[in-house]
């Protein structure tokens, strides 16, 4: 038995000094790592205010804010309702012609004799305290009317104030008014891949002030296709942030709040592809659109392709770089600096060539009339030029003869006369009202949808039996600066309708 007990007590002797230095390590371990736990993650801690650095309540250095950790939960909160004021839905009317047909093809008139009100809608954002909105030239095209609808419930009526069709950007300025708010303009430049954005907009054209949260899943997009035209100039934002129909023109901004794109197209439903112009472009586009009417690009005059693996070996580069010119248009600026065809540039005004994408950004950027230094290779020979750019002719003036805002017709636009006998059956026993006997295209009438033989039956609450109550209705509500309220009658249905005065 004496062997037996010694091997038992040696055996409760180990257990015990194992535990115990077990215990002792962990109580030291926990002591020198406390005030470490959580450092460098830029996440809060349990109990710390919400988007606090971590360690902030204990006075040790605050760690450096991550992208995700100020797209905490109540950061997103904040964001949403920084930019949310600033953000308008746009609405557009368009006037195309397109007959109306019955299926076999034949013309079905009484319908505008195939002149058709087409509706459609978009988003912007406010820049600036002028009531300058910026948006998408896509957007705009071709208006007839466009009405800015901001987040607090007003309404007001837009004017184009210029567009740029090789970048798709558009600027609008609503009429007069107090207390518009004002996006903040950021920068893409820093903005990296995996970093937190939100777009913002009016998806499906009636989603008003929709906020979908993604991060930036690329930069410098080129070379993307895009259904009805892609813009000439592509540098896009890539991002899986959800953006549909009627996001055009709304703001993509960082966890800041701070605008940093314009959403612009998207690659279908669920697919969580979407691109968005860098606000640096648009933003120098807009000041271009405002001062000048147009936007001053600078011209060379060459055609580029692509440089690839295999050209890249021949020309007896190290790797792909650069753009190779394959055609040079006489008297231009590209041709009186010496530059031909087979040429490779790889630097322009000091900056690397990337690719045609790119160098066509760097050139329409570049000060017209201003020498501007250039690297190319030609079959092994580097050559230093300087160059001169002349100012790139614009297509501005035909894109801007499609999108219009026409004057309108003076009064509301509609003539009304006695209900005759021939409409008479169409009132209720006991009714009264007005006919309207037309509608000028183009007016306040027109815009919300009236036609002839439609009937008045009230206006502001009042019941019309003459034309002439009718017209002090509208003269009273002009008076007050605001549309009058009229309740109409076609074809047994009544609705209500508020005309512009």
């Amino acid at each position: 038995m004496g062997p037996m007990w010694r091997f038992w007590a040696d055996a409760a002797k180990l257990f015990l000094w194992t535990a115990f230095v077990l215990l002792v390590g962990t109580a030291l371990g926990l002591f020198l790592s406390r005030g470490q736990i959580g450092e460098g993650t830029g996440l809060p801690f349990a109990g710390t205010p919400s988007g606090a650095p971590a360690g902030a309540d204990r006075g040790l250095r605050p760690a450096s804010v991550s992208p995700a950790s100020m797209a905490s939960e109540a950061g997103l909160q904040d964001v949403a309702a920084f930019i949310a004021p600033a953000v308008v839905s746009i609405e557009v009317r368009r006037r195309i012609e397109h007959p109306v047909v019955d299926p076999e093809g034949n013309p079905i008139h009484g319908f505008g004799d195939g002149v058709l009100d087409v509706p459609s809608n978009g988003s912007g954002f406010f820049f600036d305290d002028l009531g300058h909105v910026l948006t998408n030239h896509h957007v705009v095209e071709q208006a007839r009317r466009i009405w800015v609808h901001l987040s607090d419930g007003r309404s007001l009526p837009a004017q184009v104030v210029g567009v740029d069709v090789e970048t798709d950007v558009a600027v609008v300025r609503v009429a007069p008014a107090k207390d518009l708010p004002r996006a903040r303009l950021g920068t893409a430049e820093d903005l990296k891949v995996g970093e937190w954005v939100a777009a913002v907009g009016n998806p499906l054209g009636y989603l008003d002030g929709t906020f979908t949260v993604g991060v930036v899943s690329g930069i410098g997009r080129s070379e993307v296709a895009i259904e009805g035209g892609a813009p000439s100039y592509q540098d896009f934002i890539q991002t899986d942030a959800a953006i549909h129909y009627g996001n055009s023109g709304g703001p993509l901004v960082n966890a800041r709040g701070e605008v940093v794109g314009i959403n612009t197209a998207f690659g279908g439903q669920g697919v969580g592809i979407g691109f968005a112009i860098p606000i640096d472009l648009a933003r120098e586009v807009a000041e271009d659109l405002m001062s000048k009417g147009h936007v001053v690009r600078g011209y060379l005059g060459v055609l580029l392709q692509e440089i690839d693996a295999d050209m890249a070996l021949g020309l007896g580069l190290e790797r792909r770089r650069g753009v190779l010119i394959r055609e040079v248009m006489p008297e231009t600026p590209a041709a009186d600096a010496g530059l031909r065809a087979g040429d490779a540039i790889l630097i322009f005004d000091g900056e690397a060539v990337r690719d045609v994408s790119g160098f066509r950004i760097q050139v329409a950027h570049a000060a017209v009339g201003d020498l501007i230094p250039l690297e190319a290779l030609r079959f092994g020979e580097t050559l230093e030029l300087s160059i001169r750019l002349a100012e790139r002719e614009s297509n501005e003036s035909a894109a801007s003869m499609t999108t219009t805002t026409l004057p309108r017709s003076g009064g509301p636009g509609l003539r009304v006369e006695s209900v005759g006998d021939s409409l008479g059956w169409a009132l209720a026993g006991g009714e009264h009202g007005v006919r309207i006997r037309e509608v000028l295209p183009d007016s306040p009438a027109d815009d919300v949808g009236l036609r002839p033989e439609d009937i008045v039956l009230e206006a502001d609450g009042r019941v019309l039996t003459h034309p002439r109550d009718f017209e002090a209705a509208v003269e009273g509500a002009r008076r007050d600066r605001r549309p009058v309220v009229l309740k109409l009658l076609r074809q047994g249905v009544r609705w209500f309708a508020a005309l512009d005065t």
